[in-house]
């Protein structure tokens, strides 16, 4: 369970109160989240035991060691304006955009947020809410709340990359439920990336976010058979933001991992070669430069916010009633999840057999991808033999088709940059010999 203890103050026509309030949470890494919340006004700014006798508290904390050792961690100042939006079948939402900062220990992060949270009615309005205002202002679909950023802030890690957190399924789980559980947290992994480059130009965060997307589309297709086909997300839109984050990743690779060690074999001593050596790194590292603020542009616009927010409704209303196809609702999801993926492995294996060009390695790559992501996703239900085995396998056949294109691509950025015509087929000649 996630806990947030809380004092602020806030204004009111009495002038500014003091209210502390805590929040409880399930750790289910979604945009839609359902919180318990118990608030009470109380003097100054300190904590008061009393406020929390009627709260989950007492059965957390029962002789107060915890209460008695806590500090301030963070502080959050910012400003809000609330609406009170009434939808066509009555709901009630209230609107809340904050903005303002989070500070710890003389480090900041900015709060520039739109909350919605339903007072009364279904969540369906609440969604339905959300898309309308992504029609036309920038949004990314975010789960963290300002206390899990402050703990982060405090902590050091907000801007850290988000690596996959694979769910805990159960093997008598029903289908659907697990698939909207993977679906959940290779989604989260994805669009908590997206937030974080808009922070920082770590090369490991366009590459999480990739991995993210990835692990979504691999999740779609394992489970494609079982769920209603028509309520399948379009995801075309972003299509354009998924390519300039290849781009970049193409560019990264290429700049911390490629040519590092590539340019003792070609410079050596040749100060000539070194003056090529050097302008061709520097067009590449100007290129990701300037890539990456197309990326924070595209993130910015209102269609994919749109489109990620579509996909969290389609994860959010995720029913049994989805459920159409007959394999799941005879075998344990254990079973299911086993039997689909050896005939994934085994098309993978048939694509290794015939991969003699750059279309067939592709493929047989993206095949190795998907066998992995899949294995991961639900390794939690998979005899730890197979799952061993396949990760290994597939990781490895991912990793030696992968090497070969990352080198291949250099001789591509040397022609496109304009680099010397000798370096360029340099690096045609290194690539080819390492994809053979």
């Amino acid at each position: 369970m996630r806990i947030a203890l809380r004092v602020r103050q806030v204004d009111s026509s009495e002038g500014p109160v003091w209210v502390q309030t805590l929040k409880t949470g399930g750790a289910n890494g979604s945009a839609l989240t359902l919180r318990g919340e118990w608030e009470a006004s109380i003097e100054k700014g300190n904590l008061s035991v009393g406020a929390l006798k009627a709260t989950p508290w007492r059965e957390i904390d029962p002789d107060g060691t915890i209460l008695s050792a806590l500090a301030p961690c963070f502080i959050t100042r910012f400003e809000r304006t609330t609406w009170q939006v009434r939808a066509k079948d009555q709901s009630l939402v209230e609107v809340a955009f904050d903005i303002g900062q989070i500070e710890s220990a003389g480090k900041f992060a900015p709060i520039c947020e739109l909350e919605l949270e339903l007072k009364a009615g279904a969540s369906p309005s609440l969604l339905e809410l959300a898309q309308c205002i992504a029609a036309s202002v920038a949004v990314v679909p975010a789960s963290l709340s300002k206390a899990e950023r402050g703990y982060a802030l405090a902590e050091g890690t907000l801007d850290m990359p988000q690596r996959a957190r694979p769910p805990k399924l159960r093997a008598d789980q029903p289908l659907v439920a697990a698939a909207q559980q993977v679906f959940r947290e290779t989604f989260f992994q994805f669009t908590r990336n997206l937030d974080i480059l808009l922070l920082t130009d770590n090369a490991e965060v366009v590459h999480q976010a990739r991995v993210g997307w990835r692990r979504f589309k691999s999740a779609l297709r394992l489970f494609k058979t079982e769920l209603a086909p028509e309520r399948t997300p379009d995801t075309s839109s972003i299509k354009p933001l998924l390519a300039s984050l290849g781009r970049i990743r193409d560019l990264d690779v290429a700049l911390v991992e490629t040519l590092p060690l590539i340019a003792p074999v070609y410079t050596s001593d040749d100060s000539g070669r070194q003056l090529l050596w050097s302008n061709f790194i520097q067009a590449i590292a100007e290129a990701a430069k300037s890539q990456r603020t197309a990326v924070r542009d595209a993130v910015r616009d209102p269609i994919v916010g749109a489109t990620l927010l579509n996909i969290t409704r389609y994860i959010e209303s995720m029913s049994p009633a989805d459920a159409v196809g007959t394999e799941s609702r005879s075998h344990r999801l254990e079973s299911w999840t086993e039997r689909h993926l050896r005939k994934l492995k085994r098309k993978l294996e048939l694509a290794v057999e015939v991969a003699t060009d750059t279309h067939s390695q592709h493929r047989a790559r993206m095949l190795a991808k998907g066998l992995r992501y899949g294995v991961e996703s639900t390794q939690s239900v998979l005899p730890n033999r197979i799952s061993k085995r396949w990760l290994k396998k597939a990781a490895a056949l991912q990793g030696s088709i992968g090497l070969s294109r990352d080198f291949q691509r250099l001789h591509q950025f040397a022609a496109e940059f304009g680099a010397d015509a000798g370096l360029v087929e340099f690096l045609r000649g290194y690539g080819s010999g390492i994809g053979h």
